[in-house]
């Protein structure tokens, strides 16, 4: 290391000292070459240090890239399972809806034709005076005999 106090030079090496005009304390030559060696050590150390973070960090990067890629390519995919399930659900719910509008037509349709003649007596026929008053009523028991069955017992 080397140290300036003030816009003097100061070796770490106690005894060494530019000033010459202390007598018996000059820096020689074997001093500043191990200083030299000192500081070229700590300076590849540095360097050393600084090209690890800077290829863990290369390293990082690439992950990082792999990674997004891999969300890039999930994200496509699941875009595309939404999307075929959202053809799914209204696929099944036009179909929900016709079966729908189909029920309520014919249902529109029985209604609308009439009274069922095989479930109802027209109000002008003469067995149908009142559903407790005849053994038939307004329901053709003669259609379904366990109807008729309870009635008789």
């Amino acid at each position: 290391m080397v140290f300036y106090e003030g816009n003097q030079y100061q070796s770490p090496v106690p005894h060494a000292d530019l000033d010459s005009s202390t007598p018996g304390l000059s820096l020689n030559l074997w001093e500043v070459e191990l200083e030299v060696d000192l500081m070229r050590k700590k300076a590849l150390f540095a360097y050393q240090q600084q090209a690890v973070c800077v290829t863990r960090l290369v390293q990082e990067v690439s992950t990082l890239r792999e990674q997004l890629s891999l969300q890039m390519r999930e994200i496509k995919s699941l875009k595309i399972e939404l999307e075929l399930e959202r053809k799914r659900h209204r696929r099944t719910e036009q179909q929900f809806l016709e079966c729908k509008l189909m029920m309520t037509q014919q249902l529109v349709e029985k209604l609308s034709s009439g009274t069922d003649k095989q479930d109802y007596r027209v109000a002008d026929d003469p067995r149908a005076e009142s559903v407790d008053a005849t053994e038939e009523g307004p329901c053709r028991t003669e259609e379904w005999p366990e109807i008729r069955q309870q009635q008789q017992q």
